[in-house]
């Protein structure tokens, strides 16, 4: 399963994989727990595109790598100036409404934790599923 227009190519910061019947978008930056980027949500929103106009997806699963689902922007690219800045605001404009406009119905699979912009991306979803509190 590929992205409409990419021809099975995975930008490296977000990973789309079939999985069964189902799409499964993750967002790989586990070292950074997910951190956005500019360009990662540049990626995250073609794909989620993608993945809503193939008739082939039933849904779409949104998921992080490693320990984390996403911690929200990445403040160190933030910091590296004014460009990086603009960079990122045109990208996070249009993510929050963009799964809801979406066809596909999306859920979130949170496998910890999630923050900042991404926490708003996540209750966007049509379903969330989260770990229980451990004790």
């Amino acid at each position: 399963m590929g992205i409409a227009g990419q021809e099975d190519r995975e930008p490296a910061s977000v990973l789309v994989r079939a999985h069964g019947a189902v799409a499964v978008a993750t967002l790989n930056r586990p070292e950074k727990l997910n951190a956005m980027t500019g360009p990662m949500q540049a990626e995250y929103a073609c794909a989620l595109r993608g993945l809503d106009e193939d008739p082939a997806v039933p849904a779409i699963v949104v998921t992080g790598a490693g320990r984390g689902f996403c911690a929200g922007a990445d403040l160190g690219t933030l910091r590296e100036g004014a460009e990086a800045v603009r960079a990122f605001a045109p990208a996070a404009e249009d993510l929050p409404l963009l799964v809801l406009r979406l066809r596909t119905p999306v859920l979130a699979a949170v496998n910890r934790p999630v923050a900042g912009v991404r926490f708003a991306y996540m209750l966007g979803s049509d379903v969330r599923f989260a770990p229980a509190r451990r004790r």
